[in-house]
């Protein structure tokens, strides 16, 4: 039994690469080229070199925007106050009264000059020295209210994520 065995196994291995010599390779191949694949190759690499270029800007505007913070001041200012009173909140809050009353005070100085070209009430000196002063206070007044909204939504949200745990 065992000598068949044998015999079996190299009966089946010599006829079966006798089998592979003599069958040639009968494939074809397609040559032709095919426009739909090399379209959709074609508008991967423009999606790609689309979102790269989206995300070169992102990073640029985000840096530009944090080189502008440090060149006013407003971020090394708020991590100066930060570190000497040793509270996150505190240099927060300062950050957001310096952007706040900044934003404010360029926007209420734009809108009073602008204002005042159209109904021609005052001089322009008056109307930006009064757009100064509306968008200082009103700077103030919008950081401390964004400050107090942040604190108590942000308190609001730590004791929510503490009973749902």
């Amino acid at each position: 039994m065992q000598y068949l065995k044998i015999l079996f196994f190299f009966i089946r291995l010599f006829t079966s690469s006798y089998e592979l010599i003599q069958n040639p390779n009968n494939d074809q191949y397609d040559e032709e080229f095919n426009l739909f694949l090399f379209a959709i190759l074609a508008i991967g690499i423009v999606v790609s070199i689309f979102i790269i270029i989206i995300g070169i800007v992102l990073v640029l505007l985000i840096l530009f925007a944090i080189s502008a913070l440090i060149t006013m001041g407003a971020l090394s200012t708020s991590l100066i106050v930060g570190l000497n009173k040793k509270s996150f909140t505190k240099g927060f809050k300062t950050f957001a009264m310096l952007i706040c009353t900044l934003f404010s005070t360029v926007f209420g100085t734009l809108g009073f000059y602008i204002f005042n070209r159209i109904v021609h009430w005052y001089s322009n000196s008056t109307a930006i020295i009064s757009g100064l002063v509306t968008g200082l206070v009103s700077g103030i007044l919008f950081g401390l209210l964004a400050t107090f909204t942040i604190q108590k939504v942000s308190n609001y949200l730590k004791n929510r994520l503490k009973t749902s745990m």
